[in-house]
């Protein structure tokens, strides 16, 4: 299945294989008897919704704190080598997204966890005042990053709400399917949707995480 999807990589590279064609694949695996795809859980697939998700494997690391994922098909490739591994997240990341299979992390969203609401008043107004500053710097200076923080909703700053806590920490999840990973993980700020959540500190600065999931206060 690996060779059968570099080839298509490859044949698309050169013109063999044409963005219609990849569209017309996707369109077959969609179908509910079209089972081509093979999973981590011995069972052949397709992207028909009765399948239920299915994805392919990008962060190893990220997947392994999930200990148990029998709620998700995962693509599986074979037995490969390490360079081949390493022609996964290469080559392979146009062709899954032309044919509509998304990636492990593209699934996995995190959830806030905090303890000990406290008065947010004093850093709602330094965050305010700070942010349009930043949001003009990104822009002009990181602009892939803004395109990326604007998708999210980052730069609605008027609608911007802060919420002050002593203890805060994040958890990956798989909100669709109702499943969290085994550890959560200690962060200062929590950024989802117009809520910026900030662990309780004396001094910080600003800096930005380049995916919009997480804003670091520090």
């Amino acid at each position: 299945v690996f060779k059968v999807f570099l080839k298509l990589v490859d044949e698309l590279k050169c013109g063999k294989v044409s963005s219609e064609d990849t569209l017309q694949v996707s369109g077959y695996l969609k179908k509910s008897e079209y089972t081509v795809l093979p999973t981590v859980h011995n069972r052949w697939v397709s992207l028909h919704p009765s399948f239920g998700l299915v994805c392919w494997c990008d962060d190893e690391k990220l997947m392994k704190e999930f200990g148990s994922l029998d709620k998700i098909e995962l693509l599986h490739f074979g037995e490969l080598t390490d360079d081949e591994k390493e022609m996964i997240s290469v080559k392979l990341p146009l062709l899954m997204h032309s044919l509509g299979i998304p990636t492990f992390s593209k699934v996995v969203t995190r959830e806030a966890i905090y303890y000990g609401l406290m008065d947010s008043s004093s850093k709602a107004s330094f965050v305010n005042w700070v942010l349009p500053y930043a949001q003009r710097y990104i822009y002009y200076e990181h602009p892939d990053t803004y395109a990326k923080l604007k998708q999210s909703g980052f730069y609605n700053l008027s609608h911007l709400r802060v919420v002050v806590v002593e203890r805060l920490y994040y958890k990956n999840i798989i909100r669709d399917l109702s499943v969290a990973s085994e550890k959560r993980l200690e962060t200062t700020t929590f950024l989802q949707n117009e809520n910026i959540t900030l662990r309780h500190l004396e001094t910080f600065k600003l800096k930005f995480d380049p995916t919009p999931k997480l804003v670091g206060l520090i």
